[in-house]
C-alpha cells in the first residue's frame, strides 16, 4: 500500500492525466470545483445518484435534457 500525506497546498499540472481505480474512488473536501470545456460522466452498470442537502441547480445556455 502507498500512502501520500501532505500539509499545505498541492498543485499539479500536466497535458494529460489518467487515474485508474479498480474498486472505489473517494474525494472529500469543503468545496470542490471542476472546470472544463466539456465534462462527461458515465455509469455503465449502475444508477447515478446526485444528492444535496439543499437545491440541485442546472444552469445551461441551451435546453437541458434530463430524460
Amino acid at each position: 500500500m502507498i500512502v501520500q500525506t501532505a500539509s499545505g497546498d498541492i498543485r499539479e499540472a500536466s497535458d494529460t492525466r489518467t487515474e485508474m481505480v479498480q474498486k472505489e474512488f473517494r474525494r472529500q473536501s469543503e468545496t470542490s470545483n471542476e472546470i472544463a470545456g466539456e465534462i462527461s460522466m458515465f455509469s455503465e452498470l449502475e444508477n447515478m445518484t446526485m444528492q444535496s442537502g439543499k437545491i440541485v441547480e442546472f444552469n445551461s445556455a441551451e435546453k437541458s435534457k434530463l430524460f
